[in-house]
């Protein structure tokens, strides 16, 4: 066969027409041999973490624990990254892993559009198509503009702010009051109960507690929050009954406060605070939490009066000494019931010939606004008179007066049901 070769025209259409257009398809360095900004990805702020080179390795496509220790690696030979195990004389290598989305594809292909730093030497790279390429040395310009790399300051920034927003404001930790005894350890009722003249009323409750009207209560106690993974703790008290005082440390009760005399419904609450965290929602925007945003968290505690009304069939008047009678403990046979409020609906009302029906509750609930019977009867006027009086409940002790109503007529209801308001 005859041997042909190139004289300079054919050397030259070589070159010009078939060498140098695939060289030009090659990223061409700068002249300090940098990679040229304008050839970077536009979201080169996509950066992450490995931990050096191995030259080659037996790489495995099973999985391996998810608790197993690891850290990624770049094998030079199979051109990919790696999850390594193990102790420094028997490591063994895995394709898939935790994080290997963040690397690379599953066939091992590393992402064209992320850098990757080197944290043994500091230094970074970039997937060049058929091996990494080493762009720490400059070539780089920081910039917002699909020609820059994205300052790493602001993308952390960015993470932190997106991450609030998946994450949410932590809620704040809860607390709770309570009466506790250091000399015992144990936790005791912060409630005493005392009658009209100091004598003492046994009380076990624990929590809120629910007394007859005409008892003197007085409260002690202190609370307590306790550090919970998944929430944040207060940092300062938000008011209420412990305002003026110092804010415990986890675990810890408070300082013991003491509020004396209750006589009518109370609450006492305990209330901390917290400044809210990251991103918030605001008015229906997104806004960063400032030093005027808390989050609040109470614990409360009350003691609620019930108060003695007598309901029932009587063969004369109410005097003092007969609804005192009637204001005895059931135990001793009194009659009354235990109620929130004056008003109340009752059937099966029924009088004899020779009985009237009596309504007699404490002249702190206001007069009755009406007695209806059957739903349609108005007895308020003209079927009831009123009077008060004042007697000492011969539980509590304490000297109260009642609004008595009784049917001016004997004999006057055969099972009706009165509406009394």
């Amino acid at each position: 066969m005859e041997k042909k070769f190139l004289d300079e025209a054919g050397l030259r259409h070589l070159i010009t027409n078939k060498i140098k257009p695939e060289l030009d398809k090659k990223v061409s360095l700068d002249e300090n041999g940098m990679i040229p900004a304008d050839k970077l990805p536009s979201y080169v702020d996509d950066v992450v973490e490995f931990e050096g080179f191995v030259d080659d390795a037996t790489i495995q496509t099973s999985s391996f624990g998810g608790s197993t220790v690891y850290t990624v690696v770049y094998v030079r030979a199979k051109k990919c990254f790696a999850a390594q195990t193990g102790l420094t004389q028997a490591k063994t290598y895995y394709n898939n892993w935790g994080t290997r989305e963040n690397y690379q594809e599953l066939n091992g292909n590393p992402y064209g559009g992320k850098i990757f730093v080197d944290i043994n030497t500091n230094k970074t790279y970039r997937w060049g198509g058929t091996e990494l390429v080493e762009i720490s040395s400059g070539g780089v310009s920081l910039g917002e503009t699909s020609s820059t790399a994205y300052a790493g300051d602001k993308g952390a920034q960015n993470a932190k702010d997106i991450q609030a927003i998946k994450d949410g404001d932590l809620p704040l930790v809860g607390l709770s009051i309570a009466n506790f005894n250091t000399s015992t350890q144990a936790v005791v009722t912060p409630w005493k109960v005392k009658t009209a003249d100091g004598t003492s009323v046994a009380c076990t409750a624990l929590g809120s507690l629910d007394t007859l009207y005409g008892y003197t209560v007085t409260f002690t106690g202190s609370y307590k929050w306790q550090e919970t993974a998944g929430y944040k703790s207060p940092t300062a008290v938000n008011g209420g009954n412990w305002k003026n005082k110092m804010l415990p440390k986890s675990g810890l009760y408070s300082e013991e406060i003491t509020v004396d005399n209750i006589t009518s419904d109370t609450t006492i609450t305990a209330s901390v605070k917290a400044p809210k965290q990251g991103l918030i929602v605001e008015n229906g925007y997104v806004k960063a939490a400032s030093a005027a945003d808390f989050d609040t968290k109470s614990a409360s505690i009350s003691v609620h009066f019930q108060y003695k009304v007598f309901a029932g069939a009587v063969t004369s008047a109410l005097d003092k000494s007969g609804l005192e009678e009637k204001l005895q403990s059931s135990i001793k046979g009194g009659s009354y019931v235990a109620q929130n409020g004056r008003g109340k609906v009752l059937t099966g009302v029924t009088t004899t010939s020779q009985q009237y029906y009596v309504y007699a509750y404490p002249s702190k609930l206001g007069k009755l606004t009406k007695i209806t019977m059957n739903d349609a009867v108005p007895l308020l006027d003209g079927g009831f008179t009123f009077k008060t009086l004042t007697v000492k409940d011969p539980e509590t002790g304490m000297q109260l007066e009642y609004n008595v109503y009784t049917s001016e007529q004997m004999g006057a209801f055969s099972n009706a049901k009165l509406d009394i308001a």
